[in-house]
């Protein structure tokens, strides 16, 4: 039967009014939430607002000897006053700068020392290295990162070429993320040999399993919503309920998953995490290694931190103590497990902390540079073992 034209022209006006309101939304809401959000500085955990007190670049020119305190201000602001941009699947990523001691390519990664181009070369052996803040090596020059030292150890005695690290690790990033992450550059057409994923902190601190931002965007589409009602009423189509068009059921289901997150429960979630990855590497020929990282809250005698206060004060530090004890219980059949097991090499660097540097860490939870090439030897170490 033919609907007639009056109907189409209501079909036609209908649409034109929706997508000038969904546009009007966007443009308003992304402004102010992009400007606000992925747009601002991380100072949440930042040492001072990059901008050091007496008290804190104390402990940054021990953990930098040698470094004037205008480079390690300049060091603190390139690691800290970046903005997020948008990343599709993933959510966000960080963003690109050309710094003096932190750089940040277009391609997604941060460079190390003697970075080697994007796209690694097929004779390259390409390591991607995934992890959050910690792998990134905020308050670290690039040279000083996991994956550029990894890089010098996997390098030593063989041609420079012969290994390519590139370090994926991003702010606020946990294995879920990371996962998803790995697949996109894989359906990109970038393979790696090797692909590190560095974990533990930040798996205990997501007891949802969402991003860091999914509150914010949550509410940005019940903004669009509330500006596609009007044309969404007048719609030809089947009318959704008034409770589809917002937020509520995501929260509920979202507090549900909260109430149920014990350590337990989050370190089988990051177990299906790794068996993910490993199943979609190999089927595209790589190899996974899966390294669990050292943490303030888990064998460290507190009197050697420089901020021990503020990390007996973390509320979620007695969550992430419990879950490394029982992963600690898991070390050794985790360790004998095979390399082409279904969950991939599994390589244990929580206990590295006993470095000779005073100064193990920069902030609460963010490495020294003695810390960092520590959990890079211990990666290092873990991959060449037979």
């Amino acid at each position: 039967m033919d609907p007639g034209p009056d109907r189409a022209e209501r079909v036609a006006r209908w649409l034109g009014r929706t997508l000038i309101a969904g546009c009007l939304a966007a443009a308003v809401v992304t402004a102010g939430w992009v400007g606000r959000r992925l747009g601002s500085p991380r100072t949440a955990s930042a040492p001072a607002a990059a901008r050091p007190d007496a008290a804190t670049l104390v402990v940054l020119q021990q953990a930098h000897p040698g470094w004037p305190p205008a480079e390690i201000e300049r060091l603190m602001i390139e690691s800290w006053m970046r903005p997020f941009t948008y990343e599709p699947f993933t959510q966000f990523a960080e963003g690109s700068l050309r710094g003096h001691y932190v750089n940040v390519d277009a391609a997604g990664f941060r460079w190390s020392s003697d970075q080697c181009a994007w796209p690694p070369a097929a004779s390259a052996g390409a390591v991607f290295v995934f992890g959050g803040s910690t792998t990134f090596g905020y308050g670290l020059p690039d040279a000083e990162t996991i994956a550029s030292l990894l890089q010098d150890a996997l390098r030593a005695g063989r041609p420079a070429t012969s290994v390519c690290v590139y370090n994926f690790g991003r702010g606020w990033f946990y294995s879920s993320q990371e996962v998803v992450l790995f697949d996109r550059l894989l359906v990109a057409g970038f393979v790696p040999r090797l692909a590190v994923f560095v974990d533990g902190l930040n798996d205990f601190l997501y007891l949802e399993d969402a991003p860091r931002f999914t509150e914010q965007l949550g509410r940005f589409m019940a903004a669009v919503n509330a500006y596609l009602q009007p044309g969404l009423r007048e719609s030809p189509l089947p009318q959704p309920r008034p409770e589809d068009l917002g937020p509520g059921r995501v929260s509920v289901a979202r507090s549900s998953a909260a109430r149920t997150a014990t350590p337990a429960a989050l370190l089988e979630r990051y177990a299906r995490n790794r068996r993910a990855a490993t199943a979609v590497a190999r089927a595209f020929g790589a190899a996974t290694a899966f390294v669990w990282q050292p943490v303030p809250f888990y064998r460290l005698d507190l009197t050697r931190h420089p901020f021990r206060g503020q990390v007996a004060a973390v509320p979620w530090g007695s969550r992430v103590r419990a879950g490394y004890e029982l992963m600690a219980a898991r070390r050794a059949t985790l360790a004998a497990a095979p390399r082409d097991g279904a969950e991939g090499q599994f390589i244990w660097c929580a206990d590295v902390q006993a470095v000779s540097s005073p100064v193990a860490y920069l902030d609460t939870v963010h490495y020294a540079p003695a810390l960092s090439r520590a959990v890079a030897g211990c990666i290092a170490d873990g991959l060449q073992r037979p």
